[in-house]
């Protein structure tokens, strides 16, 4: 409902090099908006849609069709990946949040 408070407590998320596509998606969009602080390692900057096409029976090829960005931008995060607001080594970032963040 448009009445209700927005979610107004700290949001992090957790980011690798194994995270692209959609979740890159989310973890840019928030990251821009200044929504959520980025806590991890540079992720895989998959950010362009890919359309498969056929060439023949034993060929296909992927073309990107598609390079989402921030409205009114031409920011993106393809090949550059999201750069996090706190690098922190893999397996330590909940540590790092409960450390700095209370």
């Amino acid at each position: 409902m448009v009445d209700r408070k927005k979610y107004s407590n700290p949001l992090f998320i957790l980011v690798n090099n194994n995270t692209g596509s959609a979740a890159e998606a989310l973890a840019f969009s928030m990251q821009q908006q200044k929504r959520a602080q980025i806590i991890g390692k540079r992720s895989a900057g998959a950010a362009h849609m890919n359309s498969w096409y056929v060439i023949n029976d034993c060929l296909f090829v992927s073309i990107s069709t598609g390079a989402p960005t921030i409205p009114g931008t031409e920011i993106s995060w393809e090949r550059i990946g999201i750069i996090p607001d706190f690098e922190v080594d893999e397996g330590k970032e909940i540590e790092f949040i409960r450390s700095n963040f209370k």
